[in-house]
Parts: structure tokens; sequence; C-alpha cells
């Protein structure tokens, strides 16, 4: 008879008849329970492979930033050009009579 490869000590027949059951907790921890017998605990964080919540961003230690980097938040661009039919302010004058319309209708 064959044994379960996470749990050598028990059969596999009896590893299948078996009633098991997993206990999730508020504090991220887990339990794994077979026949009513704790088998396994621990973080869900920390003990599980993968880890259910990875880190958002792994670190690398090599990691750096090219010698050319540009840290300005904007860069210019030399051949942008404006539209001729660009409006000078923010929204244009017919723009924001419209916006008033609708937000005055709303009310």
């Amino acid at each position: 008879m064959g044994t379960c490869p996470s749990f050598p000590n028990l059969s596999a027949k009896l590893f299948i008849t078996m009633p098991m059951q997993s206990v999730l907790k508020p504090d991220d921890t887990f339990e794994m329970l077979i026949d009513q017998t704790v088998v396994s605990k621990g973080s869900l964080l920390e003990d599980m492979v993968p880890p259910v919540n990875p880190p958002r961003e792994i670190e690398d230690p090599s990691e750096k930033k090219p010698d050319d980097w540009d840290e300005r938040p904007k860069i210019p661009d030399p051949n942008a050009v404006k539209p001729d039919d660009w409006e000078s302010g923010a929204l244009g004058k017919y723009r924001t009579q419209t916006i008033l319309k609708i937000f005055t209708r709303s009310r």
C-alpha cells in the first residue's frame, strides 16, 4: 500500500478515507487536521510556499538606475506643437458653459 507524499506516516488508503479539515484564523494562521488531529499548522504569510500574500515587489540588491537616468518629473518634447484649434483656457469658454448648464440642471 502506498503513502501520501505530504504525510508519509499515513497510508494512501487511510488518507483518502479520513475526514480532512483546514482552519484559517483571523491572525493569518492555519491548521490542517486529519481525523480531528492537527497534522500541520503555521502562518499563511510565512510558512506557505508560495506565500498566500507575496511581497508587492521583490527587492533586487543589484538593481540600479542607468547613469544617464533623467530625474525630471516632466521631460519637454522639442517636437511637440499645439494644434491650431487649441483653446488657451483650461476647458475653453464653450466647454465651461456646457459643464455649468449640466451641473445647474441636476440640482
